[in-house]
């Protein structure tokens, strides 16, 4: 087994993305399962994220994977809110993050600050949006492999984007037939450029107007559907099953947990508009900014299952989300500062559930805080356990491990 120091270190840089960070975090733990020394990049602001929401020790690593941190560039800013993606991506386009990422590699290079189990850094991959780490790389004489996290047609237009903005085929046009068979006629001119004639067009499913553009130059087209083949037989069925009433379909559940959802949800959501046969609701582990509870779950007539935990909601809990006639799941847990409405600590929510089936349990609450001291709690919190006692019997499942307030 080689030691520390004969070991490939590999410093990786994500873009501060979802989708980036967990493409390069696979191949993060595919390196280190051959045998690689990882060190993974985050920036301050998704580190803090994730360590609020995984766990202050979710981070930890391992001996050889080992997770860094460098700025942003951007002012401090509260983990629980959504950071602006333009900010960021000015910010990076400055190279702001250059020298801290500098600096950081210099340090992964020198043992006396990173440590005789670090080995020094043989190459670094990096998101191919932080084009800084390449610079970074040249002044250390560091090897950087560009990791494009993109479909490989993505990579291509972000490759191919300034020729084709110099000869002025995109943005596309209202009508893209006219510029397309323009080049397809000056691919053909065999006296104005050194290629043989075209002899077949190879087109995206969604650019309908080359199969006129075809039709017209007597050029056969080949209908390429980048979709998979269940989601093009959608599109290719989709006016029988409309014609046979099979569709749209009703959505009854919906689990958007831990989606890295952000900000506030406004009371004209989409989502309230949507899905009026929803049933279940799962919400939780996402970052809502302490935005309030809308009143407009009560648009969901037919839900069963409202899951809002770790929602990070503010405010009072609105009355008409326990007049849901058929709801009999409600999980507010790990929401500390959430209150109940007013008129809510009178019983009235609940007797209204247990009067709608005495023979069967309705009702299940979630209610969870967590003080710093038990001996502190105010007489509301001891007030709130009272007032639900009496219903105990009629309710499925409860767990009040805390109540609400202080």
């Amino acid at each position: 087994m080689a030691v520390n120091g004969d070991k490939p270190h590999v410093v990786c840089m994500p873009y501060p993305a979802q989708s980036h960070m967990k493409a390069m975090l696979k191949l993060a733990k595919l390196l280190h399962h051959e045998g690689f020394h990882i060190t993974f990049v985050n920036t301050e602001y998704y580190h803090k994220r994730f360590l609020r929401v995984r766990g202050p020790n979710s981070l930890d690593g391992l001996p050889d994977f080992r997770f860094e941190t460098i700025p942003d560039g951007l002012p401090p800013s509260d983990p629980s809110a959504p950071q602006d993606m333009h900010s960021l991506l000015e910010s990076i386009r400055k190279n702001a993050l250059e020298a801290p990422f500098l600096s950081l590699v210099s340090k992964l290079n020198d043992s006396s600050a990173s440590g005789p189990d670090v080995p020094p850094v043989t190459c670094i991959v990096s998101d191919g949006f932080m084009s800084f780490t390449i610079t970074a790389g040249e002044d250390l004489g560091i090897p950087v492999i560009v990791l494009y996290t993109l479909s490989a047609c993505g990579f291509m237009g972000f490759y191919q984007f300034r020729n084709l903005q110099e000869k002025g085929l995109t943005p596309l046009k209202e009508n893209a037939l006219e510029p397309f068979l323009s080049l397809v006629s000056n691919l053909n001119d065999t006296s104005a450029l050194d290629v043989p004639p075209v002899t077949c067009i190879v087109s995206d499913g969604f650019m309908s107007f080359t199969v006129t553009a075809g039709e017209g130059l007597g050029i056969p087209v080949v209908v390429f559907f980048t979709l998979s083949a269940c989601g093009f037989m959608g599109f290719y069925q989709f006016r029988n099953l409309l014609e046979r009433g099979l569709t749209p379909l009703k959505v009854i559940g919906l689990d958007l947990s831990c989606s890295w959802l952000q900000g506030a949800i406004h009371p004209n959501n989409s989502l309230f508009l949507s899905f009026p046969h929803l049933q279940k609701l799962n919400l939780a582990y996402n970052g809502f900014s302490m935005s309030h509870i809308p009143p407009e779950f009560a648009r969901f007539p037919e839900l069963t299952h409202l899951d809002l935990s770790h929602y990070e909601v503010s405010g009072k809990v609105p009355l008409e989300v326990f007049f849901l006639n058929k709801l009999v799941s409600l999980d507010l847990s790990f929401n500390s500062d959430l209150t109940l409405e007013e008129g809510t600590s009178s019983t009235k929510p609940f007797e209204h559930k247990a009067k709608l089936d005495k023979q069967q349990p309705t009702y299940m609450l979630l209610f969870q805080i967590q003080p710093s001291n038990t001996e502190t709690l105010p007489t509301s919190f001891f007030l709130q356990i009272a007032f639900l006692a009496p219903f105990l019997n009629q309710i499925d499942s409860v767990k009040i491990a805390w109540c609400f307030t202080y």
